[in-house]
């Protein structure tokens, strides 16, 4: 069995009452998401001293073992895959990055009704859509009893959308957890840790086709339909383009922000050689190298993004040949039309000749 565990504002507190309660021969790990942002943070340091189980900031793939508690890391989601906790650092959902719903997910896909899943304070709704998914997949939904929550939209909205097990206040949550891993206790997993690959498959982040092209003009979604042979896509502001005019404007709008791209890469690499140079000559080794590393990974993501630069698109070729394609056709029926008009004055001339000729008879 696995706990996860999701909070926001009011979290640290909650997590320090939570902690407290759950005793050292705890047989399963805990894995714990609160939104934290991007920022450093000493969450893990600062509920250390509050719980018996020790603590892990979880900055690289790490082994699920029972007794440890697993803390999402600044920036990064906390997945679980082929029996380990993951960091991974995908889109932001629901704003938030660590967010709770992709730790819910993942673990209801790998240990389906083992798993349990635990919603406290918080504002706005960040986990409820992860608990629906974990209690379909037949795992345990509690929730802290919004009346005892100093923030009580998260637990509101999970008990609100989701057919919660348990509701409960904050102080009595240690003991059910304790009575429901006891009746089943974590198996640890001898897989070793998963790739990249794997590890995304178990999240949201994958890429997925678009909904709906977007407007080269104001970005809203655009609806297609059919002119004759022509396909014409139109938004609900008013603008209106043929299928070429919004390839060509793709292509324009890639070069564009590939540009960007590089131009603010260029930049933060900039940045980070001024503050790694003052760092030197303040005799902070320690700063100058942070720094220095970052500088040198501004420049690194620059090279792909230079050869994608330089490399033709096949979609332009596409147009091109398209544009080659109905030049040859227009020109065809040019000549066509050419040739007609020729004969047609041929035969015309034909038949002046025999008029003249009848008249003269």
């Amino acid at each position: 069995m696995i706990v996860v565990v999701g909070t926001s504002a009011g979290g640290l507190a909650a997590l320090r009452a939570l902690l407290r309660g759950i005793p050292e021969d705890f047989a399963a790990p805990i894995c714990i998401v609160q939104h934290i942002g991007r920022y450093p943070s000493r969450a893990s340091e600062l509920l250390q001293p509050w719980s018996a189980l020790p603590i892990r900031m979880v900055s690289a793939p790490m082994p699920l073992e029972p007794g440890k508690v697993y803390f999402a890391a600044p920036d990064q989601h906390l997945l679980i895959a082929a029996g380990h906790a993951v960091p991974e650092r995908g889109p932001r959902e629901n704003f938030a990055r660590p967010a709770i719903d992709p730790l819910f997910r993942s673990a209801a896909e790998e240990f389906g009704p083992a798993t349990i899943g635990v919603i406290l304070t918080g504002r706005l709704n960040d986990g409820t859509a992860g608990l629906y998914e974990l209690k379909k997949r037949g795992g345990t939904a509690i929730v802290q009893d919004p009346r005892s929550a100093e923030y009580s939209d998260m637990p509101q909205s999970a008990a609100t959308h989701v057919d919660i097990d348990h509701c409960v206040p904050l102080e009595d949550i240690p003991a059910l957890l304790s009575r429901l891993v006891a009746a089943q206790p974590y198996t640890e997993s001898a897989e070793s840790a998963p790739s990249v690959e794997e590890t995304s498959m178990k999240t949201s982040s994958r890429i997925k086709s678009p909904n709906a092209l977007t407007c080269p003009e104001c970005g809203g979604s655009m609806r297609s339909s059919t002119i004759g042979s022509l396909i014409e896509f139109d938004c609900h502001t008013g603008h209106r383009f043929t299928s070429d005019v919004v390839a060509d404007a793709q292509l324009a709008g890639l070069e564009q922000a590939t540009e960007m791209l590089v131009r603010r890469l260029n930049e933060r690499a900039k940045l980070c050689r001024l503050l790694a140079e003052r760092a030197r000559e303040s005799g902070d080794r320690a700063t100058e190298s942070t720094w220095s590393a970052a500088a040198r990974d501004a420049l690194d993501r620059i090279a792909p993004l230079r050869t994608l630069m330089i490399a033709p698109m096949q979609p332009a070729d596409a147009v091109a040949a398209q544009a080659a394609k109905r030049a040859r056709v227009v020109a065809q029926k040019d000549a066509r039309g050419t040739e007609t008009r020729s004969r047609n004055a041929e035969d015309a001339s034909r038949f002046a000749r025999r008029q003249r000729k009848s008249s003269s008879r």
